[in-house]
């Protein structure tokens, strides 16, 4: 696609002096973002929900849940669901036994949580579905990927670091697509969270040094993928893949790819941690919106998308790039009613009664922090891993893998983050590996009271020990081969034929 300019950006990276304009615009953006954006009272309130399932499943059938998803990862929006996982042998009375309780808890009138609309959904991923104080809950089983993604995204919010510029971009972008463009939501037909999640990862991947606020984010995601050629291409993190070299996945090098923020230390760190196992499937089934899992190659996150609402999606990225490019060049001094103008469909629905509510916030509610909990993630994950029987995780690591972890992770900590920033370790509070001789601690779920009670509580902190699996193989030939994988995750220059 050759090189990719944000407006008033020079060809040397640098911007112009209209660029004024640019940071204006990102200043009113973040205050645009404070009517709906996660806040502090929003979060009070999602954690006591999570807090009441987990409490009543817990007490009346001995069942612990997780929590997955945007809430954990603090990127959800007002109308943002909450996504739990129960772990462990599930079987269709255990669903039942569920639902039932859930169902005679809606007459419990002394409860101070109102409980309606329990459903089951037996689809792909079987579902308990309820709406808890206007929150809707979905309940899940043995959802070991989702806590992958999970532990994953956190790590990269983490490398970019600049006070969460990457949650900040994901709401930013997850706010327009659903609201503005209704381009967001599996279930009918569009685009996937998570897969959108990924998207967002590739713009900063692949022009990091570009972005310097969320709106700079937003116009590069909807500029490149408007024009991204979606028939012959699938998406990866690390650039384009022809769909004729399928089942393997060479990716070819994007612009400015010497730049890349994720390099091949920190991208093999990461999925030999949240490793997610393929599912033996035929390989990467291509449909009309092809995006490629990270985590887990096989897996395509464009999946849900149909035709009708590819052509859909691609027009509406289309008209949003040209709007906001219109908006950021031109000279009127209204910007902050042309950008409100923008998103208007998302401030108007600030008014309604129950989303605000759901909220809880007005623009003078303190936003809420958004570092996640790395420790409670990790932990979840491994609890998850040694209750589900079909992804046993090891006690103790060899030794000469231990060797080789700890000097990987001595070399990490004495490298400078990315682009100079000082931020905090990007690969989390790593904490001692296991003796030889000691037997792993298998860590019971936490509590998200103890949090509510104290947010800076690490619950868990010196009983997490990383990492869970053993190294992937060496890159050999310009190959990466992670475990369990069987296709090729291979970088070329664009002028090079697939080998």
């Amino acid at each position: 696609m050759g090189d990719f300019l944000l407006p008033y950006m020079t060809e040397n990276g640098s911007l112009e002096t209209g660029s004024e304009r640019w940071q204006e615009a990102e200043r009113v953006t973040k205050q645009i973002m404070r009517e709906f954006r996660p806040t502090t009272m929003a979060e009070r309130k999602r954690l006591e929900v999570i807090d009441f399932i987990e409490e009543l499943l817990r007490r009346n059938l001995g069942i612990n849940v997780l929590a997955y998803g945007s809430v954990p990862l603090k990127t959800y929006l007002p109308d943002g669901d909450i996504d739990l996982t129960v772990s462990g042998l599930v079987n269709d009375n255990t669903i039942n036994d569920i639902a039932s309780l859930l169902e005679s808890e809606k007459k419990n009138s002394s409860e101070s949580f109102v409980i309606n609309d329990v459903k089951f959904v037996d689809a792909k991923v079987k579902l308990v579905k309820c709406i808890v104080d206007s929150i809707v809950v979905d309940i899940s089983f043995n959802q070991i990927g989702a806590l992958c993604k999970l532990c994953f995204l956190e790590q990269i919010d983490r490398v970019v670091g600049e006070n969460h510029l990457f949650k900040e971009s994901i709401i930013l972008v997850k706010a327009w697509c659903y609201y503005e463009s209704r381009t967001l939501g599996a279930h009918a037909g569009l685009i996937s969270t998570y897969g959108l999640e990924i998207l967002v990862l590739y713009i900063f991947n692949v022009f990091r040094r570009l972005l310097n606020g969320p709106l700079s984010v937003l116009y590069t995601f909807l500029k490149y993928f408007s024009e991204f050629d979606w028939d012959n291409d699938c998406i990866s993190i690390v650039g384009p893949v022809r769909k004729s070299y399928l089942p393997r996945i060479v990716a070819e090098r994007p612009p400015n790819s010497h730049d890349l923020m994720l390099q091949g230390d920190f991208l093999r760190y990461c999925f030999d941690v949240v490793y997610v196992p393929k599912s033996g499937g035929s390989g990467f089934p291509v449909k009309h919106f092809n995006i490629i899992d990270p985590l887990k190659n096989d897996n395509n996150l464009g999946r849900s998308v149909s035709e009708a609402s590819y052509n859909r999606i691609r027009s509406a990225f289309g008209y949003g790039a040209k709007d906001l490019c219109r908006i950021l060049m031109g000279q009127q001094d209204n910007l902050d009613d042309e950008l409100r103008h923008f998103f208007s469909n998302t401030l108007t629905l600030q008014t309604v009664g129950q989303r605000h509510s759901l909220l809880g916030s007005t623009t003078s509610e303190e936003p809420l922090d958004l570092t996640g909990n790395w420790n409670d993630h990790l932990a979840s994950l491994n609890y998850a891993r040694r209750r589900c029987v079909h992804t046993p995780a090891p006690l103790s690591l060899p030794t000469t893998i231990r060797n080789e972890f700890h000097h990987f992770q001595n070399q990490m900590l004495r490298t400078r983050p990315p682009f100079g920033l000082e931020a905090p370790n990007p690969y989390g509070a790593l904490r001692r590996l296991p003796q030889p001789h000691a037997q792993r601690v298998v860590p019971k779920p936490f509590s998200h009271r103890s949090r509510l009670q104290n947010p800076n509580l690490f619950s868990l902190a010196e009983r997490v020990y990383v990492p869970i699996l053993p190294f992937p193989s060496r890159r050999r030939n310009n190959n990466y081969r992670f475990r369990g994988q069987s296709s090729s995750y291979h970088l070329k220059d664009n002028d090079d034929d697939a080998i």
